[in-house]
């Protein structure tokens, strides 16, 4: 009797001291909920998403061609450039940031240039990811791959395509280059730090043989600016007047 006594004793005082621990753990030790710690809390919509998170939640979200083989185009001078073209089939959302990379690699596989950087899709858009002039030294490039990590995905009315439009695009040619112009006009009621311009040269064919860049700054309202880009010389003649894209961040 005395030991069945002093067991149930035994267990209370056990229940007590677990009690006093785990409010102690929950108190002191516990982490807080965070929009970090892979747990629904807070009043979260989902796992880290939505609620007082930043992270939205993208329930049946489609996933762009984040991955494949990029289109290459060598110059002079060891120089290559890389062309990927991405696409959001999501009309409801936006990528506001992503991590991207490019490896370039030789005939055997081996990666002799990765370059990285960080850009943005809207909603349901199509967009050409660029690498300029990389200089790859003495290694004859072969195939080009793209992938991009690091997804922020957003409401499409939270980040909305910005209004520009490229006007009267023209071509002429020089002793050993092109020179592509226009006129970037913004019908934007936002001013953008700057609007990246990619010109898309295609043979008759319709294929992609070159491409090229130029940015311009601060773009304001409603504003209306001349550009020019400047391409090597290709060797074919009488070619359709390049395609230019312009692409700003919304800030």
């Amino acid at each position: 009797m005395r030991f069945l006594k002093h067991f149930f004793y035994g267990i209370f005082y056990l229940a007590i001291l677990a009690g006093i621990g785990y409010l102690f753990y929950a108190g002191a030790l516990k982490p807080a909920p965070s929009c970090f710690d892979l747990i629904q809390n807070q009043g979260e919509e989902g796992v880290d998403c939505g609620g007082p998170c930043a992270n939205i939640c993208t329930p049946g979200v489609k996933q762009p061609n984040f991955s494949g083989e990029a289109k290459l185009f060598d110059l002079p001078g060891n120089q290559t450039s890389a062309l990927y073209l991405l696409q959001n089939p999501n009309p409801d959302y936006a990528i506001k940031d992503f991590a991207y990379e490019f490896q370039i690699k030789d005939a055997s596989g081996a990666t002799i240039k990765t370059v990285s950087d960080h850009s943005f899709i809207y909603a349901g858009d199509v967009k050409y990811i660029i690498v300029p002039a990389v200089d790859v030294g003495s290694v004859a490039p072969s195939t080009a791959y793209f992938s991009a990590t690091s997804t922020v995905w957003v409401r499409a009315q939270d980040f909305v395509k910005p209004k520009l439009e490229i006007q009267s695009e023209n071509m002429s040619e020089g002793s050993s280059s092109i020179i592509v112009t226009g006129r970037l006009v913004s019908q934007d009621t936002t001013a953008f730090p700057s609007v990246l311009l990619i010109a898309v040269v295609k043979n008759n064919s319709g294929e992609d043989i070159g491409v090229g860049q130029t940015t311009l700054e601060n773009v304001s309202p409603g504003e209306s600016r001349n550009f020019s880009i400047i391409h090597p010389k290709f060797s074919e003649t009488n070619l359709p007047i390049p395609q230019v894209f312009p692409y700003a961040l919304r800030p």
